[in-house]
């Protein structure tokens, strides 16, 4: 009895978001559908500039105090893309955690 009330409470649940979720105008797949998109470009853009960062550092042989000073700047600012893209990967699901 027990599990059949589970089941049938989890229904409701979930025919309830369906509905808060999905309205039928198609607004918020539009919207959900933008959000995705500028996740995805952000995402590609990071990617091309940590390549591109990591090709420009240069190794230090003379171990000029320039030469370091520079790729340090670059490595940070690498550093600083790789975070925001993995901030930007993990935003939808923690999104739908919250969700329920």
């Amino acid at each position: 009895m027990d599990k059949l009330k589970n089941e049938l409470k989890k229904t409701l649940k979930e025919g309830l978001l369906n509905q808060l979720v999905n309205p039928g105008s198609g607004e918020l797949d539009k919207y959900l559908s933008k959000v995705d998109k500028l996740i995805e470009e952000t995402v590609k853009t990071c990617d091309e500039l940590i390549e591109e960062g990591e090709e420009m550092t240069t190794e230090d042989i003379l171990r000029l105090p320039q030469v370091g000073e520079r790729n340090r700047l670059i490595l940070e600012m690498v550093g600083m893309l790789r975070k925001l893209k993995n901030q930007l990967i993990s935003m939808p699901s923690q999104t739908r955690q919250k969700m329920g």
